[in-house]
């Protein structure tokens, strides 16, 4: 019984003292560690720098002098929103409780559809179905997603 008694007293104090590498300390929630947390996480995770020949730290060097104590939770936002949109990626996305972030690649595309031509060479009778337009041409269907 004193073995058990003396086993869960040395357990108490072995356990206790391990609870720092558990569990990591909660980050200052200011505008620059905020900025810094982002930065870092995509610098970390996100694959496609290299592939896009992007240099993550020249970013960093470009968007983290525009970040101070005394900047805004809105300016915050649209610096963080800028610096992402760098990536030209419109699977990157930031939310907070008052915006929502995303890359409009439709800004960036070029302007090599033009549906009239479509409509008049190809669609023939087409439906439109709340935000689709579709038909069936040569027994294949076609939808297209209006964004207006």
């Amino acid at each position: 019984m004193k073995n058990l008694i003396l086993l869960s007293i040395v357990s108490m104090f072995l356990f206790g003292a391990c609870e720092e590498p558990f569990f990591d300390e909660d980050p200052v929630n200011d505008p620059e560690s905020n900025f810094e947390i982002l930065w870092k996480r995509m610098n970390e995770r996100y694959v496609f720098f290299d592939y896009k020949g992007i240099d993550w730290d020249s970013v960093y060097n470009i968007y983290r002098p525009r970040v101070n104590r005394q900047t805004n939770a809105q300016e915050l936002f649209d610096i963080m929103e800028q610096m992402l949109n760098t990536l030209r990626d419109a699977h990157v996305n930031l939310r907070s409780d008052f915006d929502i972030s995303f890359y409009n690649y439709y800004e960036d595309a070029p302007s090599n559809f033009n549906f009239f031509e479509l409509e008049k060479n190809y669609l023939g009778n087409y439906k439109i179905t709340g935000r689709l337009i579709n038909s069936i041409i040569d027994s294949i269907g076609y939808m297209k997603v209006q964004y207006d």
